[in-house]
């Protein structure tokens, strides 16, 4: 959703389209056509609805990074730019992306994160240490985009734009992994990536913060003291306010993991939660729901059902007078598991959350009181959608409407309160 009652989507016709949910009216952003002139093969439109930001000669890298060169589009005008660094004309990107507000602009090149303000201001390079191979900042190694994060993307958006959290990972310890490319040639080629194996180096991982509005200042976010001195990863951050990021860390033998609020001020990370286990931790990089104030969180923890084994649901977490103490009340329970946990509706007291509840194979959308007050309530079984079984879910931000998207469709559903 690009505002509250408003939805951009590409068309089984290829037109780009904003829907107005509250007035069931739909108008054309951009039409098919344009990809054909362009050669264009990958797009997203700009938080203010006046640019397109397109991608073009795309090459995959891993699974999911790739590199391309990207032009951005004036919807009005049909004007284009080629989005470049200082003085690198026809620059193939690592990364290109939109901000949160306005015009607001992040690319990657060469390991090295640049920022607009808007689509005609000047590039403004955030870091300098990117080396090939070597140091990545803002975008990860192959180890955690196909282990960790499961994207290539190593950054992320203060709610307002006025910070850039962002991961800067060194493997110049890492012992490289030769792998081969068959192009058709009788002798395959050979692709080196930094691969660390049991016992060898693993990456070292710094998180870190940028001011962007106003002089820029970057400020580090240091990691709990159990974990500083040695081997762990960045597994999750998810801001929870204009200044404070939640941030969860794992140790190598991924048996124990913490979770911190940073204040991203001063760097310091204050421990809320901390999970172990005997063996290997589940849902490693679940991200947590906070409330306003972030005296309280909710997620999913595993819980005992009798002789049937453990299932996720869902805790909620309050801080108490004493900050380093807690009160955990659990709202779900069954031989079920609450597989998302969708969003807080503080004013009303209630979570909404997706679960396996009926049947091991389906997603259903339900919400349950964090008060007491009303029983745990479907909000998907009854719609005549008889084949959409599973669901996921995207809510607006004042939590009247949600996008749910089964398999291949996606409508959108106004949520009425009791």
């Amino acid at each position: 959703m690009s505002a509250e009652t408003e939805v951009v989507y590409r068309n089984r016709d290829g037109h780009v389209i904003k829907f107005n949910v509250a007035t069931n009216e739909t108008e054309i952003l951009l039409k098919n056509n344009t990809f054909v002139s362009y050669e264009f093969t990958k797009y997203s439109v700009s938080p203010d609805l006046n640019y397109v930001l397109f991608a073009f000669d795309v090459k995959q890298v891993y699974r999911h990074s790739y590199t391309a060169s990207y032009m951005t589009y004036n919807i009005q005008t049909s004007e284009v730019w080629q989005l470049n660094p200082p003085e690198v004309p026809n620059s193939v990107l690592q990364h290109a992306a939109w901000g949160v507000q306005g015009q607001q602009l992040i690319y990657i090149f060469e390991n090295n994160i640049y920022y607009q303000s808007e689509v005609k201001s000047n590039s403004l390079r955030l870091t300098s240490s990117g080396k090939e191979g070597v140091i990545f900042n803002g975008i990860a190694d192959w180890l955690y985009e196909e282990e960790i994060l499961q994207s290539h993307v190593a950054h992320w958006w203060s709610p307002g734009g006025e910070r850039l959290a962002f991961l800067q990972l060194n493997d110049t310890l890492v012992p490289n992994m030769a792998l081969p490319r068959f192009t058709g040639n009788p002798y395959p080629k050979g692709k080196r990536y930094p691969y660390p194996k049991a016992g060898s180096p693993n990456p070292t991982v710094k998180l870190y913060v940028v001011n962007l509005y106003g002089p820029t200042h970057t400020q580090e976010l240091l990691p709990p003291d159990g974990l500083k001195i040695r081997d762990h990863y960045v597994v999750m951050v998810k801001w929870i306010s204009t200044t404070k990021a939640a941030v969860r860390w794992l140790n190598r033998a991924q048996n124990v993991s913490i979770l911190t609020v940073c204040d991203t001020n001063i760097g310091v990370c204050i421990k809320r939660h901390e999970e172990s286990s005997e063996l290997w931790l589940s849902k490693q990089n679940q991200e947590p729901v906070f409330s306003r104030d972030s005296n309280k969180f909710f997620l999913t923890v595993p819980v005992k059902q009798g002789g049937r084994g453990e299932f996720h649901h869902i805790a909620m977490f309050t801080t108490l007078s004493r900050a380093d103490q807690t009160d955990v009340r659990h709202l779900t329970s069954g031989n079920w598991e609450v597989t998302k946990i969708v969003a807080y509706d503080e004013n009303n007291q209630h979570i909404y959350f997706l679960s396996t509840e009926g049947s091991p194979r389906r997603r259903q959308l339900f919400s349950v009181s964090t008060v007491g007050q009303f029983p745990r309530r479907c909000l998907t079984c009854e719609l005549h959608r008889a084949h959409c079984t599973f669901f996921d879910a995207d809510i607006s931000p004042s939590l009247q409407h949600i996008i749910l998207n089964c398999k291949a469709t996606k409508f959108t559903i106004a949520l009425h309160r009791r």
